[in-house]
């Protein structure tokens, strides 16, 4: 059984080889950088679509067969949820997209920010022989001494607080949407405000 999974707004023409594999021997690819390049005659035919924008009204009109609607990223709050709900098109995301590597970078900011590694590597560039030396962090702490706050508590929250927790830092989250006893499950603190999270007594 043959089928089509339509990519509008594709921006990433150096390479499709994933997307092209993952066809099989009767899938095909289609691909445009935009919805204006995509025809009338590919609305109507696709079986399946794969975007990281919302389709305009007038594209959606068009589909007659499509089964189907991917967004390759975390949320889709961008998209016209009812509108899709009518349609009777199932919308689905990739909830675990970039995860671990959001964390990362999270951390890698929080670091370079504690550490004054930015800072340091500017004042260094601009004259290595005098600020060869321990220059001005007014954030510099010991990370075991400091708190790390977290704004929701989902896949990327979860794996920012463990990494901090491995730091010896006390971790503090707020989540209204949580049920109770995650912040035990996992062994860290909870408020119920963010006013709270953010209150001076907190750090």
């Amino acid at each position: 059984m043959s089928f089509t999974v339509l990519y509008p707004f594709f921006r990433w023409s150096h390479n499709r080889d994933v997307e092209i594999a993952s066809m099989g021997e009767t899938g095909c690819a289609e691909f445009s950088a935009t919805f204006e390049e995509v025809s009338a005659a590919q609305w109507a035919a696709c079986d399946a679509i794969v975007t990281v924008a919302d389709l305009p009204e007038g594209c959606r009109a068009q589909l007659r067969q499509c089964r189907i609607v991917v967004t390759p990223k975390v949320g889709f709050d961008d998209f016209d949820l009812a509108a899709w709900a009518e349609l009777g098109i199932p919308l689905c995301n990739v909830p675990d997209y970039g995860t671990l590597e959001v964390a990362d970078h999270a951390m890698a900011l929080m670091l370079s920010l504690m550490k004054a590694i930015t800072f340091h590597t500017r004042e260094l560039k601009a004259n290595p022989q005098e600020h060869w030396r321990p220059a001005l962090n007014p954030y510099g702490r010991r990370l075991s001494a400091c708190t790390f706050g977290v704004v929701g508590l989902g896949r990327i929250g979860t794996a920012a607080a463990l990494r901090a927790k491995a730091f010896g830092m006390d971790v503090v989250f707020y989540d209204p949407y949580l049920s109770n006893g995650i912040d035990l499950a996992i062994g860290v603190r909870r408020v119920h405000a963010l006013d709270e999270l953010f209150a001076p007594a907190m750090w």
